[in-house]
């Protein structure tokens, strides 16, 4: 008896809910004609249709080959052979001489003339009338390698420098320019070597002022302040020229030594120095091509 009273009442319970969810799919709005169906709506052949067409990945777009898909194709008017054919696929800069040889193929492969085809590839034509004198940088090239024969370690600074005491009236820009066509601009690494300059054995001058010897001693106070000495001496009878006492002695103060021992004994011919600082700078280098005295380097770490 239990049990067909709870069997009644789930019937009841069951034919309730579906009168109501019969009742809102009657109140419900009608589709309007602009609105997408609904998928249960729509049949199992356009489902089946829809799969095909993503399948294939179309979408009414045509591929094209060698573009990506949905890009249009690009159309060029250049040869498919011709070695500027996939410029026009790349936005790169021409230079002249590449702009030269398309006005050429522009005037002989589609007849345009000479302006026509200037304007269209955006060339002046004296640019394209212009022909470079290969020669004209040979003197440059001639100096600047001169000049690095004898002193490898030059920079461009030094290297200008030299060339201008030589004479040489080149503008700074067009001899940096043919440095660097020379690739000499390029950074070296490593450790930094003196240049060999072919020292020659040490020998006895044959008569005074022929040959000077300079030097830097170094000693320090009872303080502890080190100071340095410069040494002036005549290696005919090893008479010492001068001494100069300081607690620095540049380049500068070395040349105004050199000036107040020349003033009562003259010019020597050549300067015995070593390899130090103060002696390898451009400035003692510029007082004795002046005064046309030869700077006898000694072999590095051999002072004898």
């Amino acid at each position: 008896m239990l049990l067909r009273r709870r069997t009644e009442d789930a019937q009841s319970t069951f034919q309730r809910n579906r009168n109501c969810s019969s009742a809102e799919r009657g109140r419900r709005r009608p589709p309007s004609k602009g609105s997408l169906p609904r998928v249960r709506d729509i049949g199992c052949d356009l489902l089946q249709l829809e799969n095909e067409v993503r399948r294939d990945g179309d979408f009414g777009y045509s591929k094209v080959e060698g573009t990506s898909r949905r890009e249009p194709a690009v159309e060029t008017d250049v040869p498919k052979g011709h070695k500027y054919a996939d410029l026009s696929l790349k936005h790169e800069a021409l230079k002249p001489a590449a702009k030269r040889e398309l006005v050429d193929f522009a005037q002989q492969a589609h007849g345009l003339s000479q302006r026509a085809a200037c304007e269209m590839l955006n060339l002046s034509r004296s640019v394209y009338r212009y022909q470079p004198d290969t020669d004209r940088d040979l003197p440059v090239i001639e100096a600047i390698q001169a000049v690095l024969e004898i002193n490898p370690g030059y920079g461009f600074g030094k290297l200008f420098k030299t060339m201008r005491r030589q004479g040489y009236r080149w503008n700074h820009k067009r001899v940096y320019r043919v440095y660097c066509l020379l690739k000499l601009n390029k950074r070296r690494k490593g450790k930094r070597r003196l240049p060999s300059r072919f020292p020659e054995p040490l020998a006895v001058p044959p008569a005074a002022n022929c040959c000077w010897s300079i030097d830097f001693m170094s000693d320090a106070l009872m303080c502890g302040r080190r100071f340095r000495t410069f040494n002036v001496v005549d290696d005919f009878n090893r008479e010492a020229l001068a001494i100069e006492i300081h607690l620095s002695l540049p380049a500068p103060r070395v040349i105004r030594v050199l000036e107040r021992v020349s003033l009562f004994r003259g010019y020597p011919e050549k300067l015995r120095v070593d390899n130090g600082p103060e002696f390898i700078s451009l400035a003692l280098a510029n007082w004795a091509e002046e005064n046309d005295v030869m700077l006898d380097f000694i072999q590095p770490g051999k002072p004898t």
